[in-house]
């Protein structure tokens, strides 16, 4: 992926808040890229938030990416050689 850089809750809000201008002017006021206001207002009209929550964490996984490669029998749980 390309360059990221964090941007603060602060100006996510600002860029929500000046949405009803275009967002090449959004950008300019706020020093950030066209894209960044895109997926902040984005991220805003489909969560109702600025900030990406993860997903509930659950177990960790059984399996690594070896064990996927090479075949795991699930019901004795031993590396099935296919």
């Amino acid at each position: 992926m390309g360059n990221r850089k964090h941007i603060p809750v602060q100006v996510k809000e600002k860029i929500v808040a000046m949405s009803h201008l275009h967002k090449t002017d959004i950008a300019r006021n706020l020093q950030c890229s066209r894209n960044t206001v895109h997926n902040v207002l984005r991220l805003a009209a489909r969560t109702g938030s600025v900030v990406r929550t993860p997903l509930l964490n659950g177990e960790h996984r059984l399996l690594n990416p070896i064990d996927l490669a090479v075949g795991w029998n699930s019901h004795s749980h031993v590396l099935d050689p296919c």
